[in-house]
């Protein structure tokens, strides 16, 4: 049994895929509001919303219908699921946002708190997101 033991210690994650364990660790200090995937990730099928109070929201990226960049500031995505729905997000520096969202390649995006001091102001920063029901015109 010491022998299965000793197995199992010589082939852990860290030394198994050392590259995949720095790339989490690396996208963990990233200062942009949202996590996108890395080379060689298999690509994600949904994306999740976390917003300030704790609570987080995923959707598929297959009701994705279209991502409306209007200016630096504001992004729309709108869903057409089993109701059709907008994702607004409002901030500051937001077009690669717009740019992975249509590439889905994001895996989270967090609304901004009021305690995130540190964040620089040329960077990028998700001030708001807000999800109303879709109405055509």
């Amino acid at each position: 049994m010491k022998s299965a033991a000793r197995s199992f210690n010589d082939n852990r994650r860290e030394r198994l895929f050392p590259t995949a364990v720095r790339r989490m660790e690396s996208a963990a200090e990233s200062p942009a509001p949202w996590r996108k995937t890395q080379n060689g990730e298999i690509p994600a099928a949904m994306f999740q919303l976390r917003f300030s109070t704790g609570e987080i929201l995923a959707f598929t990226y297959n009701d994705v219908r279209q991502v409306r960049y209007r200016d630096a500031g504001f992004v729309q995505v709108l869903l057409h699921g089993m109701s059709k729905q907008v994702i607004t997000f409002e901030g500051r520096n937001l077009r690669e946002l717009a740019e992975l969202l249509t590439l889905g390649l994001i895996r989270w995006v967090r609304e901004s708190d009021d305690r995130d001091v540190d964040h620089p102001e040329s960077g990028p920063g998700v001030v708001a997101i807000s999800i109303d029901p879709y109405i055509d015109e």
